[in-house]
């Protein structure tokens, strides 16, 4: 079963770049963020483009498996089709010496942004005056993470190896989960589970604050729709539960 349009895995292993591009598009790539991708790749980047694969945590799995094992790369980045972002934003996830880190955006029409806080009352300031905070779970649509992690956890958490029958091996790194916390139930998604998978082999969360990021949607979201005043300002304090601009 060949997951990718083209057939990636048959590169030589001694790639020219230690990085790949992980984009899982099953609902299609935004104008902009292709023309991004593009620019990557003539850069020298290795970019896979994903459709087809209904079960996002599978997909996530599945290219994860053959990034680390078939090809080798010592740095995965996943990239939503629908998050667009600037090339220097990929630079500063690269740059910042942290095993996983990511860039955050806001939920599509809904006032809260794609990470949850290390603490209820954790203040962060993005855009002007940003910088790396850690955080206790991020989303994963503009996320960095080294190669380490994955081989780590497999290791740690003595993670199966899935589906060889099918010439489709992974491992559950995106396997969706039900957590407890303070006596309540949480049914996270692949992404946030992720997170907590890593968190449970020793690995802190990151996130860059200066990186703004667009969510397509019905419109391109940007932190910006958290404050009052929605345009034209330089920086967001956030908080959980509240927030202001400037």
């Amino acid at each position: 079963m060949n997951l990718y349009p083209h057939n990636i895995l048959t590169g030589s292993k001694k790639t020219m770049s230690k990085t790949v591009i992980l984009v899982p598009c099953n609902g299609g790539i935004v104008f902009n963020v292709d023309c991004k991708l593009r620019e990557l790749e003539k850069m020298g980047y290795e970019v896979w483009r994903t459709p087809g694969y209904s079960a996002i945590d599978q997909c996530r799995s599945r290219m994860a498996y053959d990034a680390i094992y078939r090809r080798e790369f010592e740095e995965l980045i996943w990239i939503d089709g629908d998050v667009d972002f600037e090339i220097e934003d990929i630079k500063k996830l690269q740059n910042s010496e942290k095993h996983i880190i990511a860039g955050v955006y806001p939920f599509k029409g809904h006032p809260e942004l794609t990470f949850d806080p290390l603490y209820d009352d954790q203040e962060i300031i993005f855009g002007e005056g940003g910088g790396v905070y850690e955080v206790h779970c991020v989303a994963t649509g503009f996320l960095y993470t080294k190669r380490e992690v994955y081989t780590h956890m497999v290791d740690e958490l003595k993670l199966p190896l899935c589906n060889t029958s099918f010439d489709c091996p992974s491992y559950p790194w995106f396997r969706p989960n039900v957590w407890e916390q303070e006596d309540r139930h949480y049914y996270l998604g692949e992404d946030f589970s992720f997170c907590k998978y890593a968190k449970q082999c020793g690995y802190e969360i990151y996130v860059d604050s200066t990186i703004k990021l667009t969510h397509y949607g019905q419109y391109g979201y940007t932190w910006e729709d958290l404050a009052y005043k929605k345009k034209n300002i330089s920086s967001l304090r956030y908080c959980k539960n509240w927030s202001s601009d400037k």
